[in-house]
């Protein structure tokens, strides 16, 4: 006997501020959206020269096979023609890449997908840092979609400005790191929720949506949490189709734990080190607070100052969003997005909790929360109207572009050697050997400078050695 769920004969109906014809995209919306991300990708392409940190060149090394650049040199040799540990010259081949993951706490996902860009189009900073350009315009495009559904076409064009001129966006999409790609998915996973919530469940919409927790896991692991949300509100939401939901999370659950889980294990043994430097003595649950409910506005505009402001923000707009979402008709537009930042980010309070740690401080380990942010935005807009959301739209745009911290954006704890590196390749003579010092530090300075160098052009071959 076949089990069949019962569909449900009173399916949730559009809000009253939609039109059912609205669905169905005319010339203007693609115009609009063909504009901004147009503008979103000159905006990108004018930023592409600068010099690459340590993390970022770390991935580069990852996507040739060789595994982790971190202990490749060995002490007290002498290298003659020591390996460019960035570049494709000599790569292993990419299916390497997946099974060289070691002494790294990453997925496998995007550094896999990165080798096979630079397979295509060439292996310079420039062509790894459009990687993730394309997985930002991949990001605005699915949040137009996602507010043009819940709202129209002028508020979803002004959001999609606003994650165009966003501080933090903007430094996302140039990282040669994964924090772009998991935006983007979130994105595409955000639109699928809130196209069964708005229009209603089918067969293949609920299938859509469980498929997309396992590129989310297979790309980082702080997805976890908005996958969690998925399946919360799959098992909840897509009604009749729930069988056919939870039967694809759990194939996709059974493909992750072939595939990756035995590798994801062996990573296990790694993280007493790789989160060393966030360890705090003691939990202190109002900074935490204020990180976490902050990080909404510091996914629009970053820095170490802002979190306090930021934190204030936060949860006025958490109260704004909960009595928005307790007015007859509004549940359907606040659902998704609010669920969406109740996975993400609760799952960054609940690790510093138990483990002692302060990632919500680093807004990169928040960027999967980014799609919410936006989208709550334009929902919190359509408490007054359809007006409501164009004009809490605009005035997000006008944040992104007119706040602009002076502080860093609080992203990177890693010490940057692209000048130090810069000076050796200009002043080293060729035949001059170059040694290689780490000393009493708790990190190999010595391998992260040589991965910097060795990165720079004509500064290979020459004869190296490093000394403990």
């Amino acid at each position: 006997m076949t089990l069949v769920e019962p569909k449900d004969p009173h399916p949730n109906p559009l809000p009253a501020y939609r039109e059912r014809g609205q669905e169905l995209w005319s010339r203007l919306d693609v115009v609009l959206l063909l504009a901004v991300l147009t503008l979103t990708a000159a905006l990108r392409i004018a930023a592409l020269d600068r010099s690459l940190p340590f993390d970022e060149l770390w991935h580069l090394a990852l996507s040739t096979g060789r595994g982790s650049p971190v202990g490749q040199i060995e002490a007290d040799r002498v290298y003659f023609d020591p390996p460019k540990m960035t570049s494709l010259a000599g790569a292993l081949p990419a299916f390497r890449v997946w099974t060289g993951m070691d002494g790294v706490l990453h997925p496998p996902l995007y550094v896999v997908t990165l080798r096979l860009w630079r397979d295509v189009f060439g292996a310079s900073d420039a062509a790894a840092m459009s990687y993730s350009i394309v997985w930002s315009l991949v990001a605005i495009g699915f949040t137009f979609a996602t507010v043009r559904l819940m709202s129209d076409r002028y508020a979803a064009t002004l959001i999609a400005l606003a994650m165009a001129a966003a501080r933090t966006q903007a430094h996302f999409a140039l990282a040669v790191r994964g924090y772009e790609m998991v935006i983007g998915l979130g994105a595409i996973a955000l639109w699928l929720m809130v196209r069964i919530e708005i229009i209603g469940p089918t067969r293949r919409r609920a299938v859509a949506l469980a498929a997309m927790t396992l590129p989310l896991l297979l790309t980082h692991y702080f997805a976890a949490g908005a996958a969690v949300a998925i399946v919360l509100y799959g098992l909840w939401r897509a009604r009749g189709h729930r069988v056919a939901f939870a039967s694809t999370v759990a194939t996709c659950g059974i493909i992750y734990a072939a595939i990756w889980l035995p590798f994801a294990v062996r990573q296990l043994d790694d993280v007493h080190t790789g989160d060393a430097f966030l360890r705090v003595d003691r939990f202190d649950a109002a900074l935490e607070l204020l990180c976490i409910f902050g990080a909404p506005m510091r996914l629009i505009v970053d820095a170490s100052q802002t979190t306090t402001l930021a934190g204030v923000v936060g949860i006025v707009g958490a109260i704004a969003v909960a009595a928005t979402g307790l007015r007859p008709g509004r549940a359907a537009a606040v659902l998704p997005p609010a669920l969406w930042l109740i996975g993400s980010l609760g799952l960054i309070a609940a690790l510093d909790a138990a483990r002692l740690t302060s990632h919500a401080f680093f807004i990169r380990y928040l960027a999967i929360a980014t799609p919410g942010a936006f989208v709550l935005v334009a929902v919190l807009g359509t408490a007054t109207g359809r007006w409501g959301a164009v004009a809490t739209s605009a005035a997000l745009v006008i944040v992104a572009i007119a706040v602009r911290p002076a502080g860093p954006i609080v992203m990177e704890k890693t010490p940057d050697y692209s000048a130090s590196a810069s000076w050796l390749a200009a002043n080293a003579a060729a035949d001059e050997a170059l040694l290689f010092y780490s000393g009493a530090a708790t990190i190999d300075v010595g391998d992260m400078l040589f991965l910097h160098a060795s990165h720079e052009p004509g500064f290979c071959p020459r004869t190296v050695m490093k000394v403990k």
